[in-house]
Order: structure tokens, then sequence, then C-alpha cells
């Protein structure tokens, strides 16, 4: 960070510049000093002395940030290649879904790079007269966008577990584009506001501060970040209990079979892998999600200490000293948050069979890992209940369900 010296002189000299009366001369001298109005203080000055008092948060701001920033551009470019495959969209119904979230996510950190030379450089990149409204327009509609969608595939796959003859008619490949489009269009609506909650005034970007801007962030921000991720977590909590209880339904269907073939399939893993691949990302997200919500509604309840102290005196008084620590505990949850929008390929990887075929195809190293099964292949199971169990019919029923991922 660039820091501004000047005398005592030439600051008293700068324009615009005042300061408290009851002040005395320490808090003009130092490593961090001001040229602001005293009564408030600039960003430069904030990041001075967060680099003193705040080593560690400084430390994962500055250097953490960017890789996971470079992990974020690379992963997200490969996932929306895989997901956006014509096969895959057919293996998996929420492929388009998974493509829309690697796109959105692909956006918010392309902005990220833009308030991370801002916030933790202090370089003027948003301090543009248009671009300053324009930014946090993009910026946030990039944010409500990824947990819409991810409680839209939740939704989806809950549907299609609990509802599996009506899912049919809901999961159908043509309503997947004209569900996402209603989710983004929702998300910018939400995201609009912000262009009144911010103004370039004075050569910098800062807020408005009205009350209708105070009001609609507190709204969308509990909206967004706490209501729709728990409820995407009691629907992952439903899928996997209904998931379960199928299983042991099949299983008791199966249970004079002959077929040790049907048998054996019957006993495999109790969820099916695309379901596995779709909780995982959700609940990675709402884990990642709800603790930076929370940290951010507390920020007001940890105010900043007097600006009277010198900058290498903070850390001793009580309100500085507390301050610091809630800044630092900030800072350590939002540099894991930030992961989640760049960290979903290892879980696609680790989860989806299919996509990590794809992924060694797209590098070309197959040659080593032997022949190659084709990821556009479905498997038929047959299940006859013949008064197997309680509660069975006769006659055969056959169900095409998603192939391993």
């Amino acid at each position: 960070m660039r820091l501004i010296e000047m005398t005592n002189a030439s600051m008293a000299s700068a324009p615009g510049y005042s300061y408290h009366d009851n002040a005395t001369p320490e808090w003009l001298k130092g490593p961090c000093p001001r040229t602001d109005n005293y009564t408030s203080p600039n960003w430069n000055w904030f990041l001075c002395i967060s680099v003193i008092n705040t080593p560690l948060a400084s430390f994962l701001d500055r250097y953490v940030t960017p890789m996971w920033l470079v992990i974020g551009f690379v992963g997200n470019i490969i996932t929306m290649k895989i997901w956006s495959h014509r096969r895959m969209k057919h293996i998996n119904t929420s492929a388009l879904y998974l493509t829309a979230l690697a796109s959105t996510d692909l956006l918010l950190l392309f902005l990220y790079i833009q308030r991370y030379l801002h916030f933790t450089w202090g370089l003027p990149t948003i301090d543009v007269p248009i671009w300053c409204p324009t930014f946090f327009v993009f910026y946030m509609f990039a944010q409500y966008m990824s947990p819409l969608l991810v409680f839209g595939f939740t939704t989806e796959r809950f549907v299609s577990i609990v509802r599996p003859f009506k899912s049919e008619r809901f999961s159908r490949h043509h309503r997947a584009p004209k569900e996402i489009i209603a989710i983004a269009v929702f998300a910018f609506a939400l995201s609009l506001p912000q262009a009144h909650g911010w103004v370039f005034k004075n050569s910098v970007c800062g807020g408005s501060e009205t009350k209708f801007f105070e009001y609609w962030t507190w709204i969308t921000d509990v909206l967004l970040f706490c209501v729709v991720p728990i409820a995407t977590f009691f629907l992952n909590i439903f899928v996997l209990r209904v998931a379960a209880k199928a299983t042991k339904l099949r299983r008791e269907s199966t249970c004079h079979q002959e077929n040790d073939s049907v048998r054996s399939s019957s006993r495999r893993s109790k969820i099916a892998p695309s379901t596995v691949t779709l909780l995982c990302i959700s609940f990675y997200r709402i884990f990642t999600t709800l603790p930076v919500a929370i940290l951010f509604a507390l920020q007001f309840s940890v105010p900043e200490g007097s600006y009277d102290i010198p900058v290498y005196e903070m850390h001793v008084d009580p309100q500085w000293r507390d301050y610091f620590s809630w800044y630092t505990a900030k800072t350590i949850i939002d540099t894991i948050g930030l992961s989640q929008y760049s960290c979903n390929i290892f879980i696609y990887l680790m989860t989806a069979r299919h996509f990590r075929h794809e992924f060694i195809n797209t590098f070309r190293i197959t040659a080593c890992c032997g022949p190659e099964k084709k990821p556009g292949s479905f498997h038929r199971h047959t299940f006859l209940t013949n008064g197997c169990g309680p509660g069975g019919y006769g006659g055969a029923s056959t169900r095409i369900t998603e192939s391993d991922m």
C-alpha cells in the first residue's frame, strides 16, 4: 500500500483539511497521517492502521485472496466447458444450473478483483462517476445469484425424489432455461437499488447513507444470505431422509428376487451419485455463506475506538483491541467464504464420475487410465414387486435412473 508522507505544515495547508478542536498533535504523527476531515478518516488511513494492528488479517486479505481468484478463474472456466456439453445435460438435469452457477461465480470473481484492489490496496478502481453505482449493481447481482441457483437445483432435486412422476413435468430440460432466466431477473431486480445506494462524490465512491438503502440492504441480506440458505438446508435434510426411505423400500421390494445382479444393484449406494454432487455443493455454499452474513450483520455492534490515540498505542486500547479482534475474525471468515466461488470444481471431481472423465479428456491424459466408459450411458433397473414386502403389487415396473456420475 502506498503511504502518504506529509509534514505537519503541508497537511495543515491541504485543501479542505480540518481537525477536531480538542485533538492532540499525537494523532498527526506516526506512520499513518491523515489529510481528510478529522471526524471521517479516509480508507487509506484505515488500511494503514489495519496493516500495523491486524497483521494476520492483512496477510490473508492481500496474499490468500489472489490464490482463490486464480483457482476460481481456471476452475470455473473448466466447469462451464464441461457442464455445458450436450451429453452432460442429458446425464444430469441440473447441469444447466451448475453451468449458470459457474458463470455467475466467474462474474463475481472478475468484479471482486476491482473490489480487492480498492479496499485492500487503496487503488481507485471503482472511484469513477458512472462505474461506482454500476459496479455494485452487478457485484450484488452475482452474489444474489449464488444462493438462488443453489436453492433452485436443490428444489428440483427435492421434487424429483419426493414426487418422481410429477418431476418429469417439473424438471424437463426445456424448463430449466426458463427457471434460470426467472432467477436472474429476480436477482437483478433486487440488486438495482444499489444504483441509488452508492454515489460518486468528492472523487470518492461511497454509500448514500439513505434510510431506504439501509433498510433495503438489511432486507435483501437477511432474505438472500440467511433465509434462503436455511431453507435450502432443510430441503437437503428432507432429500436425505426421503432417499434413505426409498432405499429401504427398494431393498424390501427385492427380498424374494433370485437374480443376484438385481439384488446387488439394489444394495448399492443409498443416494444417487448425481444427488450426492448437488448435496455437497449445496451444503458447502450454506456453510460458507451463513457465517459471512452473520459477521456482516454484527459489524455495527463493534464500534471503532477513539481517533485521538496514536497508531502504535491502539492495540492496548480496549475498544480498539475489541474492534481489531472482530476485524481479524471477519477477515478469516470472509477469506474462507470466498472459496465457495472458486472450489466447486474439486467437489465435482470427487463426486461426479462423468465430470472426471470429461476433465481427463479435456487435458488429453486418458492414455494412462485405461478404457473410458462413455459418459452418456444410462442404467435401466427393473424392479419386480410381485407381492414382495408390504404393499406389493403384481406385475413389473421399470425405472430409468441417472447413471453414476
